[in-house]
């Protein structure tokens, strides 16, 4: 239980520190290490499911949600997190859309974190809704080289 807890905390951070562009000299072990000292494990996916039809008939352009995730997402949860397009339906229409995913804790304050992004969408995008899915999540490294053990 111990490595799959592990293992689920350095998917997350890896992702996190592939993305804040360190130079290939720095250590990326020491780094996860202390991603990991810092924010413990995580035991929940959050995804939220983001239209992009507005009710005026025009859609969220694809700048607007960089933006929203420049200015929204990544402060919220800058270890990491995914975005994909996909297109669904809802209520008989069916639309672009964009799912974003983030791995957390669980916690009370992650919680109200993916609850703010959804809200915020909700209000600069004039949604209806933002669907809101919670899943227990089980992450793993699937590498030639062993994941380092928490506390080297």
């Amino acid at each position: 239980m111990r490595r799959t807890s592990l293992l689920l905390a350095l998917a997350l951070l890896l992702t996190a520190c592939l993305s804040l562009g360190a130079s290939p000299a720095e250590d990326r072990t020491t780094v996860i290490r202390e991603r990991i000292a810092r924010h413990g494990t995580a035991s929940v996916a959050d995804r939220l499911y983001c239209g992009r039809s507005i009710s005026d008939g025009s859609a969220v352009t694809d700048a607007q949600v960089e933006t929203f995730i420049t200015e929204v997402v990544e402060p919220r949860f800058p270890d990491g997190f995914t975005i994909w397009r996909a297109r669904g339906a809802w209520l008989g229409a069916r639309e672009d859309t964009v799912v974003i995913e983030i791995a957390h804790a669980g916690d009370a304050e992650a919680i109200r974190l993916v609850a703010e992004i959804g809200a915020e969408y909700v209000r600069r995008f004039r949604q209806t809704a933002v669907l809101r899915m919670t899943l227990p999540a089980r992450l793993e490294f699937i590498s030639a080289s062993p994941a380092p053990e928490a506390g080297q």
